[in-house]
């Protein structure tokens, strides 16, 4: 989720990675034990994390994640993630 990709002073992130036995978190609201991820502020690594959390919808439901879309002219449009997310039934 975006409130897991903290932005520190230095540049860099420092990323929450959740993990259950159910991967239920977002359905239940447990925030449980989380692996802490610290990216330094490399600007290769940092610039694709900034550019998805730039393209992330403000509006999005809260367990969104871009998906890239598998159009063979996503490239040439300009639209290379899809829209709607996967539904839950879907999975």
């Amino acid at each position: 989720m975006a409130e897991d990709f903290k932005k520190r002073e230095d540049g860099g992130f420092n990323i929450l990675i959740y993990r259950s036995k159910t991967n239920q978190r977002v359905e239940i609201g447990n925030h449980g034990k989380a692996d802490k991820l610290i990216l330094l502020n490399n600007p290769d690594i940092i610039g694709v994390y900034e550019k998805y959390l730039s393209y992330r919808p403000q509006v999005a439901e809260p367990n969104f994640y871009l998906q890239e879309c598998d159009k063979p002219d996503a490239l040439f449009t300009g639209c290379w993630y899809k829209r709607i997310h996967v539904e839950k039934k879907a999975l």
